[in-house]
């Protein structure tokens, strides 16, 4: 079983003396893990960060069995934030959710571009925030957990939304829990 794609590397962790695995989420077959030989030594360290883009093949006898990597990185991210303390979090934070959640070999292609829009967005612009929360909005809209936050679940209305609600996953009222609590 070979194939070859294009992916984000979520994480990494020491295999041996100079091996890494990585978790890898790419756009055809969604989140893998595989060995990369040579990927903790000097030189190829500071390419294998959290976020960068990566070129790789993958390599096993068997679809369920622990691939082997090959990989080149064509866009590197960390780089960019590592001064800034909350892009780096949210850098953090956005390949964590993606590694913890995204079932393994299922193919996300959508979620797959709103997450490089994210990380390009947290690596190169001021106002990335923004794209984080609608990038949340998609990654549980992605896992069946979608939040409709356009009207108040109780009275409809659309001014002064503030809560969601644990139950419906709609949005709330404002001014809904001040006003049931003096009934």
């Amino acid at each position: 079983m070979e194939w070859r794609d294009e992916g984000i590397l979520l994480r990494t962790a020491p295999h041996g003396e100079g091996g890494l695995l990585l978790d890898v989420f790419t756009a055809e077959h969604g989140r893998r893990r595989g060995l990369l030989r040579g990927g903790a030594s000097k030189k190829r360290v500071a390419e294998m960060q959290i976020g960068a883009q990566l070129s790789v093949q993958w390599r096993a006898r068997l679809e369920t069995q622990l691939g082997r990597f090959q990989a080149e990185a064509t866009r590197m991210r960390a780089g960019f934030v590592l001064d800034d303390k909350l892009a780096l979090a949210a850098l953090s934070s956005a390949a964590a959710l993606l590694e913890t959640l995204i079932p393994e070999s299922d193919p996300q292609p959508s979620l797959y571009r709103d997450s490089l829009h994210l990380f390009d967005a947290i690596a190169a612009r001021p106002d990335w925030p923004g794209d984080y929360a609608r990038w949340e909005l998609t990654l549980l809209a992605e896992l069946g957990y979608g939040l409709d936050l356009t009207a108040c679940a109780a009275t409809g209305s659309s001014q002064d939304l503030a809560y969601v609600s644990p139950r419906s996953g709609r949005a709330v009222h404002i001014f809904f829990q001040s006003e049931s609590t003096q009934a």
